[in-house]
This record gives C-alpha cells, sequence and structure tokens, in this order.
C-alpha cells in the first residue's frame, strides 16, 4: 500500500509542476507568432478556436503541428525525464544528449502529423 501512495505522490508532483511549464509555453508561442503578424489571444479559447480557423495550411500545421504541440510535448516530457531523474531516482539515461536530440527531432514531427490531423477534422 505504501508504494502506491508513493506512485500517486510522484504522478500528482509531476503534473503540478508540468501543467504550468504548457500553460507557459502557450502564452510563449502566442507572443512569438505575434511577431509574424498571427494574433492569437491569450485567454478566450473560442476567439483562439475562431482564430486558428483564419489560419492556412502551413501557418496550421507550423504553429498548432510544430510550436504548440510537437515542442511543447517536448519540453514538458523532458522536464518530466528531469523531474523523474532528479527527485525520484530514475534513470538518467532519459537524459542523454542523443536521446534530447532524438526527441527533439521526434515530436515536432509528430506535431507535423498532430497539425495534419487536425486540419483535416477541423475541414471535414
Amino acid at each position: 500500500m505504501r508504494y502506491y501512495v508513493s506512485v500517486v505522490a510522484e504522478f500528482f508532483v509531476q503534473i503540478v509542476v508540468a501543467l504550468p511549464v504548457f500553460l507557459l509555453w502557450f502564452a510563449l508561442v502566442t507572443l512569438l507568432v505575434r511577431a509574424f503578424g498571427v494574433r492569437l489571444p491569450f485567454r478566450i479559447l473560442r476567439q483562439r478556436d475562431g482564430t486558428s480557423q483564419s489560419l492556412t495550411f502551413s501557418q496550421h500545421l507550423w504553429l498548432i503541428g510544430v510550436l504548440y504541440w510537437g515542442c511543447g510535448m517536448w519540453i514538458v516530457t523532458t522536464l518530466d525525464d528531469y523531474i523523474d531523474w532528479k527527485y525520484w531516482g530514475g534513470s538518467s539515461h532519459d537524459l542523454s544528449a542523443g536521446r534530447l536530440v532524438f526527441h527533439a527531432v521526434l515530436w515536432p514531427l509528430g506535431g507535423l502529423l498532430f497539425g495534419w490531423m487536425t486540419w483535416n477534422t477541423r475541414n471535414g
């Protein structure tokens, strides 16, 4: 029983740390894309959906797929691996340079696929 409490506590600590980082990433991307002329609102999700409807296919792939989802997932999973290694005694193998570079390529490629899939569902 004590093992399960430890695992649940570990999970909640990782969520409490990762969620604000993920939301901070969304805010950072919102500021970053303003330099390229895409005006995404910060807080109102309905307006965000309306703005994403006006994006072209390539803008949608890069913004929603690669930046929001792909890079955001890379940041969150790297942070999760770091927390697991630093505080919970996990393997440092997950933080090797080769693995970080592999994930830095894999997640944005997955983001391209995510952007393509969400574009297709968005337009029927």
